[in-house]
């Protein structure tokens, strides 16, 4: 499982201490988990297949695909209930206006979103 876990991390780019951040537990143990010196416990498992969308049997066997196929609709599910869980009450007020959006103040924020992506 060691060198899974490894692959995980490097797939998403992730120094150690970010990997373990997202998971909650100290860089040392990532470092302890991709060397060998421990197994990971359950629950090291259960987080690292939610957080990073990781097929359990994979993980713990190589056994079958690394990742969980999911929809579109799914992953945003996903995505925006992580997004929460962990915001303040800006970026939850933030989410419940752009619910209520009209489809042209939906224009106008797919406009600025494109203007910052393009620079300009």
């Amino acid at each position: 499982m060691k060198e899974r876990i490894k692959l995980i991390r490097e797939q998403y780019g992730l120094s150690q201490s970010a990997f373990a951040a997202r998971l909650g537990i100290s860089r040392a143990s990532v470092c302890q988990l991709e060397s060998g010196i421990n197994g990971a416990s359950n629950s090291t498992v259960i987080n690292i297949c939610r957080e990073f969308n990781v097929n359990r049997e994979w993980l713990e066997t190589g056994n079958g695909d690394m990742l969980i196929n999911t929809t579109e609709s799914e992953e945003l599910a996903r995505t925006v209930a992580k997004i929460l869980a962990d915001s303040d009450e800006f970026v939850i007020k933030t989410f419940l206006a752009l619910g209520q959006l009209s489809p042209q103040q939906w224009q106008l924020v797919k406009d600025f979103v494109d203007k910052i992506k393009s620079g300009t």
